[in-house]
């Protein structure tokens, strides 16, 4: 070979020398060296047509041009022409041909296999790239008004069946429903807590302040003749919609007292849910996630109301307005309820745990203020009244069956792909309702940025809407059928459920964060229901009580005279136990174990550093979730309020152990 060129790698001992010469971006342009060879105008046209057509890379290219340069220039010097040595080099195509497969077969094997990686990832680009402008082609088309049934059903009711006729323009007087201003500051004790004043327990008689609590009840008298003149209505009557301007003005101004009703506030999280883009405001501007329910808080204050007014009627001797006040309460649970939600049916439990708590501090604090006709009353209420229906799971279907609409496209045929405005939703979502630690608003437009680039892949992992309304479809069928079922019936199913959305959480993300702790719900309605069958059994024994001066011990005691159908006991359908005690009765159920401990509190063997000790597990009152391995005792139903009494006896018997 002549020396007519330079090597293209300087001589040199680093160990990155060899590396560099496959270095893609080398500034030297090879072009530039063929102008600036002394070859010919012929020579350095045919060089530099092989060059292109050899479709090398471009530090090969500059290998190939020193190679060619180097031959021509020996030629020459071997005395040949420029127009022999082109003439002689052949055809540049196959030139080009071979060289090429030359180049190529001597690359090194690390060079290819990043090459082959580098093709590899262009490839997945284009493919992800296409699945991205289809993915965020799609767009979610809500078409189904899942709410139209109730509200129809409201709407077309006969106003004797509805409550909210009578509350309607008490409630406005009052501001009664929540930002109406509203306050019952005078029923409550208060305490100062180093400088903190807090809120204690109801007013009684004997508290301080009594006066101005009576003042308070007779500012709200009509308030609470209306509780009482409605308290047998089945139904609330208020429709239901996500969309304010549907109400009229007279309900508008009742419900949400603190807007305006020419220019309601759109959304529930107006400032987070502004930051959004406007597609998904569009889509979620009438979804039923943003019914707002401020008249169905304040039904537990109708409750707490009633108590105080229970202790003044006692006070004043007025048994019949006792008695009324009860049933108001029970009627009130039921309303709550009326909305076919949960917030609704948890807000009745919890006024029925109010009335509960009052029927139990009248039989036993005033064993005999109420006479054997106005007990028989109560008795009856409570016993017609059916706590499951309290419990409507349509509210909560609807919920999750329009979301899906609104995250999901429709083919017409029930099924659909996950769309970037249902992305978006679901992140919504989980940052407003269903996260526990929700993302800071200033950094949300950095998540949205995110989503925009990663979502597409969700259409390889989150599940379609055929499959996720089917799922749905068949969890609420399978909660609405055991919510009510009692612990001996129980099949298992809320376990399954919730291990399998568990272990499912990423391609059922939506069904995951929206479908309720339904287990937990369960065992609130069985709790409330046992406890209220335990109430009518108390009733019927303060009835026996006032007849025969002595605590029934058994149903037969009970049976025909005071009761005809005894309850069951949730926990293994037999009849609940009932056992006479000196200052009334201990109804009870044998609890997780099965087993009759006679009534006894929960109690567990603990490690406390070096010592062993047993302590009291409160969880184990009326219910609650457990086994027969970690549950050895009763579960107590009748009386609750003397637990604290209880529990200290116990814990004096456990210290002298």
């Amino acid at each position: 070979m002549s020396n007519a060129s330079p090597s293209l790698i300087p001589p040199g001992n680093r160990w990155s020398d060899g590396w560099m010469r496959y270095f893609p971006f080398e500034p030297r342009r090879w072009r530039k060296i063929i102008a600036d060879s002394d070859l010919s105008a012929e020579a350095k046209a045919t060089i530099e047509s092989v060059v292109k057509r050899s479709r090398l890379m471009r530090f090969e290219k500059l290998e190939v041009v020193h190679e060619l340069i180097d031959h021509f220039a020996d030629g020459k010097l071997a005395g040949r022409s420029y127009p022999q040595l082109v003439a002689e080099f052949g055809n540049p195509d196959v030139t080009a041909k071979l060289i090429r497969r030359s180049k190529i077969r001597n690359r090194p094997i690390m060079f290819r296999a990043l090459s082959i990686f580098a093709w590899g990832l262009l490839a997945l680009v284009g493919i992800y790239a296409s699945f991205a402008t289809y993915f965020h082609m799609g767009s979610p088309q809500p078409s189904v008004d899942y709410l139209a049934d109730y509200n129809d059903g409201i709407e077309q009711a006969d106003d004797e069946e509805l409550a909210w006729p009578i509350y309607r323009p008490l409630w406005k007087k009052h501001g009664y429903s929540e930002g109406g201003g509203f306050r019952i500051n005078e029923l409550y004790n208060y305490e100062d807590d180093n400088g903190v004043v807090m809120q204690k327990e109801l007013k009684r008689p004997t508290d301080d302040g009594w006066d101005e609590a009576v003042a308070k009840l007779e500012e709200l008298s009509d308030l609470l003749d209306g509780f009482r003149q409605a308290r047998f209505k089945p139904r609330l009557g208020v429709a239901l919609h996500p969309d304010r301007t549907r109400y009229s003005k007279e309900d508008f101004e009742v419900i949400f007292p603190n807007q305006d009703y020419g220019n309601p506030n759109p959304f529930h999280l107006d400032d987070s849910f502004g930051a959004m883009d406007t597609k998904v405001q569009e889509i979620m501007k009438d979804s039923a996630l943003h019914i707002l329910l401020p008249h169905i808080q304040p039904m537990r204050t109708a409750g707490r109301i009633f108590t105080v007014d229970t202790r003044w009627a006692i006070e004043q001797g007025d048994s019949d307005r006792v008695v009324a006040n009860l049933e108001a309460i029970l009627g009130v649970g039921r309303q709550a309820s009326d909305s076919n939600t949960l917030v609704g049916s948890l807000v009745g439990f919890a006024v029925g745990g109010i009335g509960f708590d009052l029927i139990e501090e009248v039989l036993t604090e005033h064993p005999e203020f109420l006479n054997d006709q106005q007990l028989a009353q109560l008795q009856n209420a409570f016993d017609n009244e059916d706590i499951s229906d309290w419990m409507n799971l349509d509210g909560e279907r609807a919920f999750i069956l329009d979301t899906i609409q609104r995250v999901y496209t429709d083919d017409g045929e029930g099924d659909g792909r996950i769309t970037a405005t249902g992305v978006r939703i679901m992140s919504y979502l989980t940052n407003h309702y269903i996260s526990n630690t929700p993302i800071p608003q200033e950094e949300e437009k950095y998540l949205d940025a995110a989503l925009y680039v990663a979502a597409p892949a969700s259409l390889f992992v989150v599940a379609g809407r055929k499959e996720t309304t089917e799922l749905a479809e068949r969890f609420l069928n399978q909660h609405e059928a055991q919510i009510d079922r009692p612990y001996w019936e129980s099949n298992g199913d809320e376990e399954e459920i919730d291990e399998f959305l568990k272990a499912n959480q990423h391609r059922h993300f939506l069904l995951a964060g929206l479908m309720p702790a339904f287990q937990q719900v369960r065992e609130a309605m069985v709790r409330t229901i046992a406890r209220k069958e335990a109430i009518v059994v108390a009733l019927a024994s303060q009835r026996h009580f006032l007849k025969h001066e002595t605590w029934p011990n058994s149903f037969d005691q009970l049976s025909p005279e005071f009761i005809t159908e005894f309850p069951l006991d949730h926990m293994n359908g037999q009849f609940l136990n009932v056992k006479a005690e000196e200052n009334g009765v201990l109804i009870y159920s044998v609890g997780h174990d099965l087993d009759d401990d006679g009534g006894t509190l929960f109690v567990e063997l603990s490690s406390l550093g070096h010592h062993r000790h047993r302590r009291y597990h409160p969880s184990n009152r009326v219910g609650g979730s457990g086994t027969s391995q970690n549950f050895d005792a009763d579960w107590i139903l009748w009386p609750m309020k003397d637990w604290e009494q209880r529990e200290s006896l116990l814990l004096a018997e456990m210290e002298e152990e």
